[in-house]
């Protein structure tokens, strides 16, 4: 089944399988805003010239949501901005910009997620919308199950995640 959504890179379809990255809309002189809406992790992943997007979006994530936003950056390592969500829906909010992958972690999930084994998986938020896979390497993959598709997560280790995790545990914001 096609998307509405054609992939401002390559000006394809996004098929429903395919795994996508949501853009956020930047100012008109930003350098990435031609990348506005729903675009092809594949396509960010391999643009010419080595354009660097991954650092850009994660310093303007921190930038945005500084601490004294409702929801602050309370833990991040390179590219992988975690904010405190806690008051708004009891979650962690995981932006990986290497993988261009956005999810969240209830925080009664995270010791579960401390404790996910190799090959094993864990469903996160309401309905198992999200599921977090770790492979017998350490890996870690998202499946989205509406729309289904995966991401790979090749720049987010098991370790560098968990490490993310209690460092904003002991940052954010319990009330």
């Amino acid at each position: 089944m096609n998307s509405t959504n054609s992939c401002p890179i390559c000006n394809q379809s996004i098929q429903e399988e395919q795994a996508r990255f949501y853009f956020p809309k930047l100012p008109d002189w930003h350098a990435l805003s031609r990348y506005l809406g729903t675009v092809h992790v594949d396509c960010l992943r391999a643009l010419p010239n080595g354009e660097e997007v991954s650092k850009p979006l994660a310093d303007i994530c921190e930038s945005l949501y500084g601490k004294e936003s409702e929801t602050p950056v309370v833990a991040r390592e390179r590219n992988l901005v975690v904010k405190d969500c806690l008051k708004n829906c009891g979650c962690f909010e995981i932006y990986d910009f290497d993988d261009f992958a956005e999810f969240f972690i209830p925080v009664h999930a995270t010791e579960a997620v401390r404790q996910l084994e190799p090959n094993q998986f864990l469903s996160l938020g309401v309905q198992g919308l999200q599921v977090l896979h770790r492979s017998v390497d350490g890996k870690l993959s998202l499946e989205r199950t509406k729309p289904h598709f995966v991401v790979d997560l090749p720049e987010m280790t098991y370790e560098v995640l968990v490490s993310c995790l209690s460092r904003a545990q002991k940052a954010a914001t319990f009330s």
